[in-house]
């Protein structure tokens, strides 16, 4: 299997859906990752290039799916009437940074833990919090916010 690096995302989307294809990092070869005609996007590989996580909304609310590299092994990891996004796996693999507007609609950066499931919410507060991204060891975690009323980088530990 091609690393990560070596692949990249081609979102061919249209008004009515948004599909998903991986390729090679020429853009040659590309293949549909799920199947389907439902409208996904934001898709992320895993730091060991072995999974993607995205978002779809194939139930009628955004919510978070990941899927092997290869197209096998679709999962549901996100269940909520929230809209769920932009979702990085950590780099050890057991943790899922997302944004959501759980919890009364604004835009906070959340934490699903993978083997319990327990979601937590990491900004809570008032303002958008979007595209969290893990530190190489996983240990921070860097996001956008227009808490303040301008976009500003944040990192939380």
């Amino acid at each position: 299997m091609l690393a990560a690096k070596e692949r990249i995302f081609v979102d061919q989307w249209s008004p009515t859906r948004s599909e998903l294809f991986i390729a090679d990092a020429d853009g040659r070869n590309a293949k549909k990752l799920v199947a389907g005609l439902a409208i996904e996007y934001n898709a992320s590989f895993s730091h060991d290039g072995q999974w993607v996580v995205f978002t779809s909304e194939r139930d009628g609310s955004a919510d978070i799916f990941r899927i092997r590299a290869n197209g096998m092994n679709l999962e549901r990891m996100t269940d909520d009437p929230a809209f769920d996004d932009q979702a990085a796996l950590s780099p050890d693999g057991n943790s899922l940074a997302f944004v959501s507007t759980r919890g009364g609609g604004s835009t906070d950066v959340y934490i699903l833990d993978l083997t319990t499931r327990r979601v937590r919410n990491l900004t809570n507060t008032p303002g958008g919090d979007f595209r969290p991204s893990w530190s190489p060891d996983g240990k921070r975690l860097a996001f956008s916010s227009d808490r303040d009323g301008t976009m500003d980088l944040w990192v939380r530990d």
